[in-house]
């Protein structure tokens, strides 16, 4: 895989875990309705969820940016912020999130975890020491 092509695909990948963020934050809002059932529930305090995946979509499309640019804090921030995803993601589940809810983003946040963590991916947001 070469540096660009892992860098895209990691930075498309924050793109739309920033866009999943942003519908978490209409679903807490009650703006949009949820399409399965259950409820959107983090301890009973929907605000709070609707600020934290407020704050979380601004970082995931921060760092899609950043990735575009090849900004080696770009990728420190996407392993950060997936690591925060999976942890508020069973957060959630624990405080009563159905699964069908937390999956998508979790399942892709663990996957742009993974691909920023390949070696490949890491080198293209080094700088390389001239000898």
């Amino acid at each position: 895989m070469s540096r660009t092509l892992a860098l895209g695909i990691l930075g498309a990948l924050a793109a739309v875990l920033g866009v999943l963020h942003a519908f978490d934050v209409l679903l807490y809002l009650g703006i949009v309705t949820p399409a399965l059932p259950g409820e959107t529930a983090f301890f009973g305090v929907n605000w709070l969820a609707a600020i934290l995946a407020a704050v979380v979509a601004w970082i995931w499309f921060w760092a899609a940016g950043g990735l575009w640019r090849g900004d080696p804090e770009a990728w420190t921030f996407v392993v950060i912020v997936a690591v925060f995803t999976l942890l508020f993601g069973f957060i959630a589940m624990v405080a009563g999130a159905p699964w069908m809810y937390r999956a998508p983003s979790m399942i892709l946040a663990a996957f742009a975890l993974i691909l920023a963590l390949l070696p490949n991916t890491r080198e293209a947001v080094t700088p390389t020491a001239h000898a």
